[in-house]
């Protein structure tokens, strides 16, 4: 028999015998919580089945199991006792039924992509087309804008806007506009509750942005040359026809190959993007079996991360 089997038995019934899964569970939790979970054991129910509080349950219980086993001592090498101990916190952790049910509750769903009317009769056609600038004509004259306005913040002009809750000035604006120019980005979101925050920027944020910044100078008429009249002026009426089109939502399926080379972008935490756990099944199980740890939390609350595109996407609905 092999080595591996041997303590596999061994170490099940040395844990039966010195520290019972019932017991640590009575340790961790006296109160309701712990009855659901021996209430589990005893029907002896699916990973597909159990909540989330409850994993959480079984993986305290490993991590007091873990350092028992590892005091006792077996006539095996060290290696090898390591390696149990892994193995013990990690099936239980990566049950194959556990990522079927995660799989299914965090991934096999649909993500969002808000885009303007104008545009929708070709990404019908074509598909969503990453490395398509749809601004291409009006990069440089948006930029000159741009550095009109940070001209007039020198002189006190105090332009602000609110993105969601934060009050922002006209240089972090222009930073995230160039950004945008600069990287003509496809994103996609799971969040629906962003998918309605960003439908209502008629014509996508940039239009909107660009809107925004001609019609205060229009309205509080500082002074500037004639030939910056002239591109306020030009920038605001483009900026009416593109914000005069309702944005659409386009659906996608989680489980689309067309997510398995896309970027993870984790807000807020420091890091520019890590490979993307979405797309087929086979795809999803490599990637998160060796990081679950990193990318639970941001799947768990969707307004956390987006999936930024980075091949053409035929499947439109």
């Amino acid at each position: 028999m092999d080595e591996m089997i041997k303590i596999e038995m061994r170490i099940s019934r040395l844990v039966k015998k010195i520290f019972p899964i019932r017991t640590a569970i009575r340790i961790i939790d006296n109160r309701d919580k712990s009855k659901r979970v021996l209430s589990l054991l005893d029907n002896k129910t699916s990973f597909c089945n159990i909540d989330q509080s409850n994993v959480n349950m079984f993986l305290k219980i490993s991590k007091i199991i873990r350092p028992r086993v590892s005091q006792h001592v077996f006539k095996v090498s060290i290696r090898a006792r390591k390696s149990l101990i892994k193995y013990e916190y990690l099936s239980l952790f990566m049950d194959e039924r556990y990522l079927r049910w995660f799989y299914e509750k965090y991934i096999d769903k649909n993500v969002y992509r808000v885009v303007s009317e104008e545009d929708w009769p070709r990404i019908k056609k074509h598909g969503i087309e990453p490395d398509r600038d749809p601004y291409t004509a009006y990069v440089g004259k948006i930029k000159k804008l741009y550095s009109l306005l940070l001209k007039l913040e020198k002189k006190g002009f105090g332009y602000t806007r609110v993105w969601g809750t934060q009050v922002v000035d006209a240089e972090k604006i222009v930073s995230v506009g160039i950004k945008d120019l600069d990287h003509p980005y496809v994103d996609f979101t799971a969040s629906y509750e962003k998918v309605n925050y960003y439908r209502k920027n008629k014509g996508g944020a940039l239009a909107g942005s660009v809107k925004g910044i001609t019609k205060e100078i229009r309205e509080r008429k500082p002074i500037i040359s004639k030939n910056e009249w002239k591109l306020v002026n030009e920038l605001y009426n483009w900026s009416l026809v593109k914000t005069s089109f309702k944005n659409k939502v386009l659906f996608f399926n989680g489980s689309s190959e067309y997510f398995e080379t896309a970027h993870f972008q984790m807000l807020n935490s420091g890091k520019d993007y890590i490979e993307s756990p979405f797309g087929r099944y086979e795809h999803f199980k490599k990637i998160i079996e060796k990081r679950i740890d990193v990318y639970k939390p941001y799947l768990e609350d969707k307004d956390k991360f987006y999936l930024r595109a980075v091949k053409k996407f035929l499947q439109v609905k």
